[in-house]
Order: structure tokens, then C-alpha cells, then sequence
């Protein structure tokens, strides 16, 4: 008998993965710093006014609360908390398997895991910028309204995400300078 022919999905893979049933046993979640249960994030609508933005600039000065800007357009609201239903010694729900457990995390696709693949290992992931108020101040200068207040110009995602690696490059700086003259002084 010939041995099957194979159609290679993907080219970057390795030369043998892994079969359905050596998935189906994973527990995709193992090893995960668990950023689903630290970050929340809530769906912003995009700003298309000054007061939008005056608005996104308000929440920005509580000291827990970022924008998420993705490559899409799409803002959300970052909140960087821990649930309180995560046990912080294993990482783990506390409330896993029963009915305390929120559906959200009861339906939840850990296979397709948009945290684990933004936020696992890296503060600062491709397709994403987190807005603070220093960098949003940044951002503002660059935004045009017409007389209505409406937005009529703002820069693209690309270089929004220019504009803030180059202001969190002049921050770190600064903070640099003020520690090194604290040392000396």
C-alpha cells in the first residue's frame, strides 16, 4: 500500500507536528502567565470628536486605566487588575469547573488565545499600542478638527505607533537623567 501524500498547511512548521489527539490531551493554558485574568479590556468606540478624545484623555488620568489601539482601529480600554477569582499562588481559577465560573471564561477558545499571544511574554506586541496620557498628549498635538469639533485629520496607526515608541524613548531618557542627578546630588 503507497503511503499517503501530505499537503504541507504551513511552511515554517516542523518536519513532524503534532497529530489531533497529542492536541486534544494540551491544556493550551499550561505555562501561561494567565494575562486574561490580569488585563481587562472593554471595546471603545474610535473617536470622531474632540470630546471623544477629551473624554479617552479623562480616563487616562486614573493611574490604572491604558488604550489599546490595534492595527485594525479599534480602541479599547486597558485595565491592568487582577480577577479576583484567580488564585495567585498556582495561577489558576479559583472557581474553574463550577458554576461561579463566568461564562465568558466557560467559553472561552484558549487554543485561539488572543492574550496569550499579545501579552504572554511581551509588554509591547506588534499589531497593538498601549496608550498612556503622556503618549495620548503626544497624539493630540498631531490631530485636526474642523469647527464643529469634529476630527477631520489624525495620524495613521503606523505612525501613532512612532509617536509613542518616540515619546516612552524621551521618557525613559528623562527619568534616566533625574536618577542620575539624584545619585550625584
Amino acid at each position: 500500500m503507497k503511503a499517503p501524500d501530505f499537503i504541507t498547511i504551513k511552511k515554517n512548521t516542523p518536519i513532524r507536528g503534532k497529530n489531533f489527539f497529542d492536541i486534544a490531551e494540551e491544556n493550551p493554558c499550561n505555562g501561561c502567565s494567565a494575562p486574561c485574568c490580569h488585563i481587562l479590556l472593554i471595546p471603545h468606540p474610535t473617536p470622531t470628536t474632540f470630546m471623544d478624545l477629551d473624554y479617552i484623555r479623562y480616563m487616562l488620568e486614573f493611574p490604572s486605566v491604558e488604550m489599546i489601539l490595534n492595527s485594525d482601529g479599534q480602541w479599547q480600554v486597558f485595565i491592568e487588575q487582577t480577577c479576583r477569582l484567580l488564585d495567585q499562588k498556582t495561577n489558576l481559577c479559583a472557581v474553574h469547573n463550577t458554576s461561579r465560573k463566568p461564562k465568558t471564561c466557560a467559553f472561552f477558545n484558549p487554543h485561539r488565545c488572543w492574550y496569550k499571544q499579545s501579552f504572554h511574554k511581551t509588554e509591547n506586541p506588534q499589531d497593538l499600542i498601549r496608550i498612556d496620557i503622556e503618549a495620548l498628549e503626544a497624539i493630540l498635538l498631531q490631530v485636526q478638527f474642523d469647527e464643529n469639533g469634529n476630527i477631520i485629520e489624525i495620524p495613521k496607526w503606523e505612525s501613532i505607533k512612532e509617536l509613542v515608541e518616540k515619546n516612552k524613548s524621551q521618557l525613559i531618557s528623562k527619568q534616566k537623567q533625574v536618577e542620575s542627578q539624584n545619585s550625584e546630588g
